[in-house]
């Protein structure tokens, strides 16, 4: 994907994704604010109220990274990469690393195994 390190985020319950372009070793530096920027910048972008968000981040005591080993979130992942790639021609050159527009379009594809669009399992997740 445009020949730079980037980086999928993914919420295993309802796929909710988002990718980040151009990740460099100094951005892991202070990586849980460039995490929660772009997150609340896509969840705004998704047309998910304020309230709902802040709830939603307030209430994340503790955020884990981690690697996944369950094969169907991988395979969500794999899906998600492939339409990007398939798509990212449009934003080249890449002015930014959160490219809100691109992930919205990755957020409304439907997955398979989910039977729902990740931005509808999202908003549902929250509203809860």
């Amino acid at each position: 994907m445009a020949k730079k390190n980037n980086l999928i985020i993914m919420n295993n319950k309802t796929r909710y994704c988002f990718i980040l372009f151009g990740i460099r070793k100094e951005h892991y530096k202070n990586f849980k604010d460039i995490f929660l920027n772009a997150l609340i910048e896509n969840l705004k972008a998704e047309g998910i109220s304020e309230p709902l968000i802040n709830n939603y981040i307030s209430n994340a005591n503790s955020i884990k990274f981690i690697k996944t080993n369950d094969r169907s979130v991988l395979g969500s992942m794999t899906d998600m990469v492939k339409i990007t790639d398939f798509m990212i021609e449009d934003y080249l050159p890449i002015q930014e690393m959160n490219i809100i527009e691109l992930n919205k379009i990755n957020n409304g594809t439907p997955l398979v195994k989910l039977k729902k669009f990740p931005n509808q399992f999202m908003r549902e997740a929250l509203s809860i």
